[in-house]
């Protein structure tokens, strides 16, 4: 009698231990499920063969299907195949090596068309006994993110170009006569804008003489030397005499240890003497008319 009641006692325990951790997992079940149903992060999950198991409401919007009808289709079903084999190359990669993605951020054209920016997270997902059965992705619309951010770019690059205009500006300072003085420092990318500005120029004014001042800078490398020689070559192309001034002592002394050919190339070492030599040259001209 005492041994039956204790099998009761115990059948009653191990039934109550079940009922229990069926509540748990109904819980859990529902808390998943409204997460997946209200979460606005697309949350998905994948098998081994990177076919979806489950996805959140906010993933199968869109396409016109429910999240049960989304069960069984991969990405192959909604995106392009460069795209589909880009993103099942990504999850062969995760499963393979444990390794997750974190916030990779890719522009993705939508079923509809249209292209949006995504930031994605994938990990490896697990079974009981550690073995990896799939993987699991959140992926965040960041398009307005990614927007304001190109746009602050473009602003950034398009202040930065104007800043260098400015900075190097092309004054026409007598009748067929241009200047370009350069004060900062002066890279390849600056010296090349400074060709084309005082290229444009001469053609549209037709100038016969520019004067090139670079007493405001303190070096010359190699490349901006080239530049510089370059330009007065193309100069003279178009058919002005090109004029160096501001060559100090210690740019002087670069240019001549670089070997650089300065042929055709007119130096001087103050602009009040450039300015004196084309004066000279445009007299010289008239009165030999």
């Amino acid at each position: 009698m005492i041994e039956k009641n204790r099998n009761k006692k115990d059948l009653e325990k191990e039934l109550k231990m079940l009922r229990e951790k069926l509540e748990e997992a109904q819980f859990k079940g529902t808390l998943l499920d409204a997460l997946l149903e209200h979460i606005p992060d697309r949350i998905y999950f994948k098998d081994k063969e990177s076919r979806f198991w489950e996805v959140s409401k906010s993933k199968a919007e869109g396409t016109g299907l429910s999240r049960e009808e989304f069960r069984g289709k991969t990405d192959f079903d909604f995106f392009s195949e460069e795209e589909a084999k880009t993103m099942r190359e990504d999850e062969a990669r995760i499963m393979k090596t444990g390794k997750p993605v974190v916030d990779k951020v890719q522009k993705i054209e939508m079923p509809d068309g249209k292209e949006r920016w995504f930031s994605a997270t994938k990990v490896p997902f697990y079974d009981k006994k550690g073995n990896v059965i799939g993987t699991l992705g959140i992926t965040r619309d960041v398009t307005r993110l990614k927007t304001l951010e190109l746009e602050k770019q473009e602003k950034i690059e398009a202040q930065k170009a104007e800043l260098i205009e400015l900075s190097t500006p092309v004054i026409d300072v007598w009748e067929g006569v241009l200047t370009v003085p350069v004060l900062g420092s002066l890279d390849s990318e600056r010296a090349s804008r400074i060709s084309e500005a005082l290229l444009t120029e001469i053609v549209e004014k037709r100038a016969t003489a520019a004067i090139i001042d670079i007493s405001g800078i303190s070096a010359v490398d190699s490349a901006v030397a080239d530049r510089l020689i370059r330009t007065a070559k193309a100069v003279r192309l178009v058919g002005a005499e090109a004029i160096l001034t501001g060559v100090g002592v210690e740019i002087a002394q670069t240019i001549a240890d670089l070997g650089i050919d300065m042929e055709g190339l007119k130096t001087m070492s103050t602009l009040k003497d450039g300015l004196k030599y084309v004066i000279n040259r445009k007299k010289e001209i008239l009165s030999y008319k």
